[in-house]
């Protein structure tokens, strides 16, 4: 058997409360009073056990209950409900007096049988009020309903705001906002009266049958913005039927499950759009791209992952010929669905269709945006040492991305930035940049700079890499946020970077660690010091085994080749015609754009860039040596076509 525990709270926390004299009941009148209210007792516990805590007895059938919080300074006034029924009109008229005289600019009512007609005049005759809560928070049962009569007379006092339980069905179509029932309820899921009628972005995933009458409120500036997932042709259709039209857009977190469920799909609507991460696009758009963009890599589906990659760099480099947009509207050279189908293209719409390619393939990278060194873009002789003097450092933004490729058949897995932009020579076929890791990247004309987390993943060693981790640790966030990272932070961006070029591994790191990731993709999970530092050691070791981990021009022309046989129906004989020609192309190119380089950094400093080898200095005579797996087979089995 459990055991109820009886407590008089007024004496167990004496410094809340203070008692009133009934004998002077004028004298509350004088204290800040912001809530009224019947308040007998708290029960607290289970079925089994339970604490009775009476806040007012007979003894004490008035007492004044300080706020809970430091910053409410006023009292509630509890009402014992046995003391009330025997003297009701004068706690009537004690209400009454309070509501009309408080200094107060809003005050709350939290028991029905207080709120009388009386009641009402007094609160709309007190000049001081702007904010008046009737049961706000009550059950319906014992609440109170706000009736045309009573709107009324708030209407014409100087109150801006009545909370109430519920209003009278005559009251339910009306929004001026004095009625904060109606302007707090939530018509069509979260949104409410006030956020359909702004003109700003709605976010709608779902309209209950009780809910479409509302969409006649919605500003027809407004966009619809629905998850993926969602009921698109029923939220469509509910719009049609109150002639809504408005601008919706579906955004997608899962670019291949939402194509497999609507490429063939045909919606009846004409402004409906499609988001993903940066782009949007109206649907039929979206879908004649996303076919065409499958179409693009249907011959290199079953050839090796190193393979596709090739295929897939092919083309993107010789897509179209670098060229900025002219007019303000910058995407037209960077966006997607605008890089099909004009002439623009510039090294962000480079990156973005590798990048989609890729992913269509199976292929995982992540788009880096990095400084690189442009002093050296106007030099016509690139096979000249420059002296330092000669020259100093400029630096401009540009895009690429970082790759990771496995691919048993030659041995390679590890990461790599891959830059067609800078391969972007037509009718010439180049691969200096398709496969650089760090070390060949900084032997390059235009030496990058790295900044943030990624710089971290630039490292030969261990002892390096917890240098690089110091490193970030005691520099700002950025130029902007002058705060210094914490080793959370670090964790977090870093494990961010592994997500999206190894989700296998990154999925085994959640798992080994029992971490947790919140709506937004991000480790929630608080680790202690300990954890930490076993974190960054495992990560550390996976760092250190991919980058810088050289593919050699001899496996790079063997995969070549293969495409050409294996994806372009090129025969052997063709083959070896040609393949000496992108030798010696690719020999020449690496010439100009990995010499030796003197230069005078932002700082004054001199820095010296070696470049020690020709990666592409070939012999030819070894060209058999090179297509010796011109005739190996590989097959796959592949699920992304469409």
């Amino acid at each position: 058997m459990g055991r109820v525990i009886y407590t008089k709270d007024y004496l167990d926390f004496p410094d809340s409360y203070k008692f009133v004299d009934l004998e002077k009941l004028d004298s509350l009148m004088q204290e800040n009073i912001t809530d009224i209210y019947f308040c007998d007792s708290d029960v607290l516990g289970d079925d089994e056990n339970k604490l009775v805590r009476e806040i007012t007895d007979s003894d004490h059938p008035l007492i004044l209950r300080q706020g809970m919080f430091s910053f409410d300074k006023g009292y509630s006034l509890c009402i014992n409900t046995k003391w009330y029924l025997e003297n009701n009109e004068v706690v009537d008229k004690l209400v009454e007096n309070i509501v009309s005289c408080t200094l107060n600019n809003e005050i709350s009512i939290n028991s029905q049988a207080l709120i009388t007609d009386k009641v009402i005049e007094g609160l709309c005759s007190n000049r001081n009020l702007e904010d008046v809560s009737l049961c706000r928070y009550n059950k319906i049962e014992a609440g109170y309903i706000l009736d045309e009569d009573a709107y009324h007379k708030f209407k014409n006092s100087n109150i801006k705001e009545v909370h109430t339980t519920g209003v009278s069905e005559s009251l339910n179509d009306n929004f001026d906002p004095l009625i904060g029932y109606n302007s707090q309820k939530c018509l069509i899921g979260i949104n409410r009266y006030k956020d359909l009628i702004s003109g700003r972005n709605i976010y709608i995933d779902e309209i209950k049958d009780d809910e479409v009458g509302y969409l006649k409120y919605l500003n027809s500036e407004s966009i619809v913005k629905i998850k993926q997932g969602a009921d698109y042709n029923r939220i469509l259709n509910c719009l049609k039927s109150v002639g809504k039209y408005n601008k919706v857009v579906i955004e997608v977190k899962d670019k291949d499950k939402f194509n497999k469920d609507n490429l063939d799909k045909n919606y009846d609507y004409p402004n409906l759009e499609v988001a993903y991460g940066t782009e949007c696009a109206p649907f039929e758009l979206y879908k004649k791209s996303e076919k065409l963009l499958y179409e693009m890599i249907e011959p290199c589906m079953n050839l090796s992952p190193f393979e596709k990659y090739i295929y897939i760099y092919n083309i993107v480099k010789q897509f179209k010929k670098y060229n900025e947009v002219k007019d303000d509207d910058l995407f037209k050279s960077r966006h997607l669905y605008d890089i099909l189908y004009n002439d623009y293209m510039v090294c962000v719409g480079f990156s973005n269709l590798l990048g989609d390619l890729l992913i269509k393939a199976g292929i995982e990278s992540k788009d880096l945006s990095v400084s690189v060194d442009v002093s050296y873009d106007n030099v016509e002789d690139h096979t000249k040492e420059i002296e330092a003097e000669d020259i100093s450092a400029e630096y401009a933004g540009h895009a690429r991305r970082y790759v990771h490729i496995v691919d048993p058949k030659y041995g390679i897995d590890g990461l790599y930035q891959s830059d067609p932009t800078w391969d972007n020579v037509l009718n010439t076929d180049l691969y200096n940049h398709m496969v650089m890791t760090d070390n060949e990247v900084s032997d390059a004309k235009r030496y990058l700079r790295i900044f943030g987390p990624r710089e971290v993943f630039n490292v030969s060693n261990m002892d390096e890499y917890y240098e690089k981790l110091n490193f970030n640790l005691e520099r700002p966030v950025s130029r902007y946020n002058k705060n210094l990272p914490t080793k959370r932070d670090l964790l977090i961006d870093i494990i961010d970077i592994i997500k999206c070029v190894d989700s296998g591994f990154y999925n085994k790191i959640i798992s080994e660690y029992n971490l947790k990731v919140d709506s937004f993709g991000r480790i929630s999970t608080v680790l202690d010091s300990e954890q930490l530092n076993s974190v960054f050691e495992y990560l550390g070791h996976y760092i250190v085994e991919h980058v810088n981990k050289k593919i050699s021009s001899e496996t790079i022309f063997a995969a070549v080749s293969n495409v050409y046989k294996n994806a372009y129906g090129f025969s052997e004989e063709e083959i070896r015609k040609m393949l000496p020609k992108v030798i010696l192309d690719n020999k020449e190119a690496h010439e100009m754009q990995f010499p030796k380089r003197y230069k005078i950094d932002s700082s004054g400093n001199e820095e010296v860039y070696m470049n020690e080898e020709n990666k592409f200095d070939t012999d030819t005579s070894a060209l058999d040596e090179m297509l010796k797996d011109i005739n190996t087979d590989y097959t796959v089995d592949n699920n992304k076509t469409i």
